[in-house]
C-alpha cells in the first residue's frame, strides 16, 4: 500500500462506527427500506 491508501484506510477505520451508526439510524427512522424492496 502507498501512503495515500494507508491514510484512507486509517480514516475509514477511525470513523466507520460513527458514520455507519448515523446511516442505520436514518434508514430506520425514515423507513427507507421496506418489505418487498429489491
Amino acid at each position: 500500500m502507498n501512503k495515500n491508501q494507508d491514510i484512507e484506510k486509517s480514516i475509514i477505520t477511525s470513523f466507520r462506527k460513527k458514520i455507519w451508526a448515523k446511516f442505520v439510524k436514518a434508514v430506520t427512522e425514515y423507513n427507507m427500506i421496506q418489505d418487498g424492496d429489491k
